[in-house]
């Protein structure tokens, strides 16, 4: 089995070359597609440290490289893969230091604070396969935190929506970039979709007008509603909100009052937050 090393110091990767002479080495800056590329579909052991970043070795960097390759594991059903992390402090310090820790309780994860117990594992250990269940289980009790960008936990679920809607009818959201973060990966490795029956739709003879305002609506609603009313010609979609973030409250109001009363849909589906200022907590007067 191969096994993969990150090595952040060269006297690091001289003693791992000398201990496991077959073993490969990932450059200590890679990106996470750059190391699951490495990996590939086939089971491997990866040692890696719990930070990658000698200036600032609290960062836990290199728990957060481990957690992408799990998920990858677990994806591509690699279950007698195995990471090992080498920490700089012992456990119980790692699990009072790391937000991230509990990665370390699920199977096929091992922490040692010493590389020469490192080589020792992957040398004498052998990767058993461990349980997907289990394992999706252990890992949904890792507390990964939403990227900073987010302002709100009503931004989260807006792009978490459109993923899971866009997977269940078939197509491919556009500008949804920060799905591709960790904390969206580990969402769909914890949370997968069950197989469904296929949608139950209306009768094709369906008919209405439907005046959508959502000022997410570029960030895929479009493309969602677009693919979901598709089978139905007699529906008339009219969809507003993409110059709402950089509108004040009076021009989205005005903009929605002109719409309804031009298009006079039979339907009306709106955003109830349609600018910045809803994501503000405010009083009760408010």
């Amino acid at each position: 089995m191969k096994t993969l090393i990150v090595a952040i110091t060269s006297r690091q990767k001289l003693f791992y070359s000398a201990s496991l002479p077959n073993a490969e080495f990932i450059e200590k800056n890679c990106e996470y597609k750059d190391l699951i590329s490495r990996i590939g579909t086939d089971n491997v052991t990866l040692i890696i440290p719990s930070s990658i970043n000698l200036d600032s070795v609290a960062s836990y960097s290199g728990i957060d490289l481990a957690l992408d390759c799990y998920i990858h594991f677990l994806n591509n059903n690699l279950l007698e893969s195995s990471i090992i992390i080498v920490g700089f402090e012992d456990k119980g310090a790692f699990y009072e230091h790391c937000l991230l820790s509990d990665v370390i309780r699920c199977p096929g994860i091992h922490y040692v604070q010493d590389p020469k117990d490192a080589v020792a594992h992957a040398l004498n250990t052998p990767n058993l396969p461990f349980d997907k269940q289990k394992a999706i289980k252990s890992l949904s009790f890792v507390r990964v935190t939403p990227p900073a960008a987010f302002k709100s936990h009503h931004t989260i679920v807006n792009e978490w929506s459109i993923m899971r809607w866009s997977k269940y009818l078939g197509f491919n959201p556009k500008n949804l970039n920060s799905i591709d973060s960790l904390y969206f990966r580990y969402l769909k490795a914890t949370l997968p979709i069950e197989p469904t029956g296929a949608l139950k739709r209306l009768s094709e003879k369906f008919s209405c007008s439907i005046l959508i305002i959502d000022d997410e609506i570029a960030k895929g609603w479009k493309d969602f509603y677009a693919e979901l009313f598709r089978p139905y010609q007699s529906v008339s979609i009219h969809m507003i909100g993409d110059s709402f973030k950089s509108s004040g409250q009076d021009q989205i109001f005005n903009s929605c009052r002109s719409a309804v009363e031009s298009f006079n849909p039979d339907i009306v589906l709106i955003d109830l937050r349609l600018h910045e200022s809803d994501l503000e907590r405010m009083s009760d007067e408010d």
